[in-house]
């Protein structure tokens, strides 16, 4: 996550928008994927849930296999730039800068409304008479339709001049899809649809700002490894305060309307993080 949007800007440069939504789209289709079969994968043995978590050692596998061929290649340019050392003009770090803790304070919220519904949602669903094995296929549902919003942020990030406009309307539907889940809990399905409209949306625009607000490949694995740092830092909190709220208020009126709050405060961050700037 840290380190793919630098590789996209220093490789791809003119196409970034288009291989961060393709990036995207292939975490949302795999994310999905493992939501919807957790439960039945549970259930066809007597492995129980290692099975179900067990099983993706084998796409990780993939990973490392796929990535063996371009270490030639990198050992290769290490050489040259070793022969060849060029001088790089010294760069603002993202860590000093307003619009770095703006990035990474959008990435915060958007992150932590998303994997705090990610964990609480099945119990959450429960609650409300839905059974274990439907609540798995409404959180594949969440995050299957944010793959559509992948491809349309993919398109919508080569038109617009900047992203205030793309992150608000994610924040919004984020915001939206939450409002839906604590007053009207029986239409559940199309709230998630919504929320997870915005989820996609939201994270196409993040990995799209680490390259948009720096001024090259280099800025742009500091403000990558900053916003993810802060980001899923704070993120990691949500889970646990959600459930803590959850516990003290014995309720999910309490901890779903703190999330709501955040979500409204993902739509404040949103025109400021989306701005046409650069870290300068």
């Amino acid at each position: 996550n840290v380190l793919l949007p630098p590789l996209i800007k220093r490789d791809f440069k003119h196409h970034t928008a288009k291989y961060i939504g393709l990036y995207a789209s292939t975490m949302a289709i795999t994310a999905s994927i493992a939501s919807g079969v957790a439960v039945p994968l549970a259930q066809i043995s007597n492995a129980g849930w290692h099975l179900s978590v067990g099983v993706w050692v084998i796409p990780a596998l993939v990973a490392v296999f796929a990535w063996l061929p371009l270490l030639k290649t990198a050992h290769r340019q290490q050489r040259q730039s070793v022969a060849c050392p060029a001088k790089s003009a010294p760069l603002k770090s993202p860590w000093r800068s307003a619009l770095g803790w703006q990035v990474s304070l959008f990435m915060a919220l958007q992150s932590m409304v998303f994997y705090t519904l990610i964990d609480w949602y099945t119990p959450y669903a429960q609650s409300q008479g839905f059974s274990q094995e439907n609540a798995g296929w409404q959180l594949f549902i969440y995050q299957a339709v944010s793959i559509f919003a992948n491809l349309a942020c993919m398109s919508a990030l080569k038109k617009l001049k900047d992203q205030r406009l793309i992150g608000f309307t994610a924040s919004l539907a984020i915001f939206i899809g939450l409002a839906g889940l604590l007053m009207l809990p029986a239409c559940a399905l199309i709230w998630l649809v919504i929320a997870g409209l915005g989820a996609g949306a939201s994270m196409v625009t993040c990995l799209s700002l680490f390259n948009l607000r720096a001024t090259d490949h280099r800025q742009a694995a500091q403000l990558s490894g900053m916003a993810q740092c802060v980001g899923y830092g704070i993120a990691a909190l949500g889970p646990l305060f959600f459930g803590m709220l959850h516990q003290a208020s014995q309720s999910w009126t309490l901890p779903l309307s703190v999330l709501l709050a955040m979500s409204a405060l993902q739509m404040v961050l949103a025109p400021l993080a989306g701005r046409a700037k650069h870290i300068e």
